[in-house]
């Protein structure tokens, strides 16, 4: 993990062997007890071994919120990859330390930790898979060129139950970035005068998916609906087919801490999803046909 404390720029380092990967979220893995083995300056740390030039072992899973993300990286683990879910390292992209250093830089220091991860996946005889959270779409291209030969696929779903689902269980990333501003807001969505909350949520979806409309031919674009499908050819893209074809298993709770005891998720009934589209008619109406669109561009149909 990168910080910076009273102007000195810190890194944070653990021994992998000291996570636990089965949690839903790579920050839920770290030991409750000294989670961190050693720290460097991060001058000292980027000033050593330079990242690899091949990702080609590594996979990035995009995606929007409340789209089977955190499933689909339960159901990688059991097919034999190490997936970190959202680790924080790749925040570095956007907070830059504070604003202490510039893009490429960050870049490169992300570029170095991947590489690290790669290495130490592979001497576990696995491949890298990173999924990353809902709003690294904006670095979507500097990721990429960062991380040469790495996979990549984006997961997209309706727009109407992904927001039932924020409504319902609002995240706590999302009420930080209202309460401290740091969401683009969006003035055809701010007009209808909805929840503040579900139009910090849907700027941020209608940016994921603008995003990802001109990126078909780097990224792999996935629908919500075609997850168990498409599973075996998700693993392909991300080079995960060797030992036989996967199988998917929806009976997971992937958010749990232990998600191998745990119930299985229960989708919303259709009578709940009907009146939230009621109760949200006039953010809908600006936001689905924008999903249309971004259908339309990456060549696949409407699917909910």
């Amino acid at each position: 993990m990168f910080s910076a404390v009273g102007g000195r720029q810190l890194v944070h380092l653990i021994d992998p062997a000291r996570i636990d990967f089965r949690p839903g979220f790579f920050v839920r893995g770290l030991p409750r007890q000294r989670p961190y083995d050693a720290m460097q300056t991060f001058a000292d740390w980027l000033a050593q071994d330079a990242a690899p030039a091949d990702f080609s072992r590594t996979g990035l899973v995009f995606h929007v919120s409340r789209c089977g993300s955190t499933l689909l990286a339960q159901n990688l683990k059991a097919s034999g990859a190490l997936v970190l879910s959202e680790p924080p390292f790749m925040r570095l992209l956007r907070t830059r330390l504070d604003d202490t250093i510039d893009a490429a830089t960050a870049a490169a220091a992300v570029a170095r930790v991947v590489g690290q991860w790669q290495d130490w996946a592979q001497g576990q005889g696995k491949r890298l898979v990173i999924k990353l959270n809902s709003q690294m779409h904006e670095w979507c291209d500097a990721i990429l060129a960062a991380l040469p030969g790495a996979a990549a696929l984006f997961l997209h779903r309706d727009p109407a139950p992904v927001f039932e689902s924020i409504e319902r269980g609002p995240p706590q990333y999302l009420r930080r970035d209202l309460a401290q501003q740091r969401h683009r807001a969006d003035p055809a969505l701010a007009a209808t005068h909805d929840d503040p909350l579900l139009l910090a949520a849907a700027a941020r979806y209608c940016g994921a998916i603008e995003t990802m409309a001109g990126r078909q031919d780097k990224v792999h674009m996935l629908a919500y609906p075609d997850l168990a499908a498409s599973f075996a050819q998700v693993c392909t893209v991300l080079g995960l087919t060797q030992g036989g074809a996967p199988e998917w298993n929806a009976a997971i709770d992937a958010k749990a801490q232990r998600p191998d005891t745990a119930a299985p998720y229960r989708p919303v009934g259709s009578e709940r999803l009907a009146l939230f589209r009621e109760n949200h008619a006039g953010m809908l109406a600006l936001v689905e046909p924008r999903y249309r669109n971004f259908l339309q561009a990456i060549g696949a149909g409407v699917r909910t």
